[in-house]
């Protein structure tokens, strides 16, 4: 029997995750959750990874959320995986995490997006929140939708139950960073993860921390400089990875860390 998700290495230091449902247009099952949680908690501690990228097996779909067989025997029982564990395990990865949207990204296919750092889609993506339509509210994406993008446009998104939003439409509004042609994507998306490596690990690790717990942590401008300070100083005195770039840039210089640990 064929994994739920596919743990693939694109480079030395990247991984592909690739939801293994293509029949099911990727829909999320309580084995994607568990394959998924269990893929990151392995790649947490492999060095040699710097990017994790979250994207979907064939040529149609991202993920068209949870499983509605999966999602009805969770509400009856409330046994099995659940579904914000893995969304925990996406969003709290100390490494980043790139989403390679390729195609449909309805429901908690947002959801998973969301919980990543990046996201870039193909020119052929559509996006959609359909849980009203069937008679409830989305949910547990309403929350990471509202913090992605602006106010009208999440109320948008979420009340209208369609998939009325192409990839240049996400794009402006910002629930991805890019769009890539469809044949073109996964080179794309490969070529940020290279660019990520390129960096120093614990400052690319401190930088996902700062941009994740300013906005929750601090109100004020200032506070939120001094707060940045004070986290940038801890990886400062953690890891010489600060002061070797700056040698090397006034050096004339550029390290690659691809390769290096500092």
């Amino acid at each position: 029997m064929a994994s739920s998700v596919l743990v693939e290495s694109r480079s030395e230091s990247t991984a592909w995750l690739r939801i293994n449902r293509p029949e099911k247009r990727n829909a999320v099952s309580g084995e994607v959750i568990e394959a998924t949680i269990a893929a990151l908690a392995r790649l947490k501690d492999d060095a040699e990874v710097r990017c994790a990228v979250i994207t979907g097996a064939g040529d149609i779909s991202f993920s068209v959320g949870l499983d509605f067989k999966y999602l009805l025997r969770k509400h009856e029982t409330g046994e099995g995986a659940d579904f914000l564990d893995m969304l925990r395990a996406i969003y709290e990865f100390p490494k980043i995490v790139i989403a390679a949207v390729n195609g449909y990204c309805l429901g908690g296919g947002i959801n998973i997006l969301c919980a990543c750092d990046l996201a870039i889609a193909s020119e052929c993506a559509l996006f959609g929140l359909p849980e009203v339509v069937h008679g409830g509210p989305p949910g547990l994406v309403v929350g990471p939708v509202m913090r992605t993008v602006a106010r009208k446009h999440a109320f948008e998104l979420n009340l209208m139950g369609k998939r009325n939003w192409d990839a240049a439409t996400a794009e402006r509004r910002g629930l991805v960073n890019a769009v890539a042609p469809h044949a073109e994507l996964e080179a794309v998306v490969q070529q940020w993860a290279d660019e990520i490596a390129a960096c120093p690990p614990t400052s690319v690790e401190y930088t996902k921390r700062i941009c994740q717990e300013v906005p929750d942590k601090v109100s004020g401008y200032i506070d939120g400089i001094v707060f940045t300070r004070e986290i940038a100083m801890e990886q400062r005195r953690l890891s010489p990875a600060f002061d070797n770039g700056l040698k090397a840039f006034l050096g004339g210089r550029r390290i690659n860390f691809t390769k290096s640990k500092p």
